[in-house]
């Protein structure tokens, strides 16, 4: 079920925000590091030293999958017509994007950080966020949430500074952070339920009949 503060009404999808069907090769393309990434999504759990401590390590991991997954998820949103992906506008990074999420093409592939919610609200598996623009370490990213994993792929020209930013390399350990979410995270979920309470497909309250 996808619902937005934006907009009243709720749409329900088994493929997210994806509306088109692609061809047999590139899907093929895809298909290997996105059915890695799904299960290593799905597999991952913190610790309680990683919550202590307020980092993990995963050791072994295709990093280049996960990596390509995440430019993938935003190559989608910002080529989607779908209403709920209609904020991700990347024009000027939409190639080297395709080109990470067709071609492996690493050397166009952007800075990409990974963390994780520590939180007892939700079950991981019972919520996401979509793409989202922010600030990591004053440098514009994009933030998806999937499975209680945080990706954060800086999509800004400018290199981040040199102090202890952790970032995903091709062919590398996992090292994330561990975020720590209050209610206070959650306080925009309680209005998009609200907004989802309108059993119409999503589109903006002025049209509506």
């Amino acid at each position: 079920m996808i619902g937005s503060k934006d907009y009243d009404g709720r749409n329900q999808s088994q493929s997210g925000t994806w509306e088109r069907m692609l061809c047999s090769d590139h899907e093929a393309m895809l298909h290997d590091y996105e059915d890695y990434s799904i299960k290593f999504l799905r597999g991952f759990k913190l610790t309680p030293a990683e919550r202590s401590t307020g980092y993990f390590v995963r050791k072994g991991v295709e990093t280049t999958a996960l990596i390509r997954f995440a430019c993938s998820v935003l190559w989608r949103y910002h080529t989607s017509i779908q209403i709920e992906a209609s904020k991700v506008e990347l024009p000027e990074w939409e190639a080297d994007l395709r080109a990470v999420t067709f071609d492996g093409d690493m050397t166009r592939a952007p800075d990409v950080i990974i963390g994780a919610h520590d939180q007892h609200l939700y079950s991981s598996n019972r919520y996401a966020y979509p793409p989202s623009r922010s600030e990591f370490d004053s440098r514009f990213v994009w933030q998806t949430v999937i499975h209680g994993v945080i990706f954060l792929v800086k999509l800004d020209r400018r290199p981040y500074p040199l102090a202890g930013q952790i970032v995903l390399v091709a062919g590398g350990d996992v090292v994330g952070y561990v975020k720590a979410v209050g209610q206070d995270e959650f306080t925009g979920v309680g209005q998009i339920v609200k907004r989802m309470a309108a059993t119409h497909p999503l589109r903006p309250a002025s049209a509506r009949n």
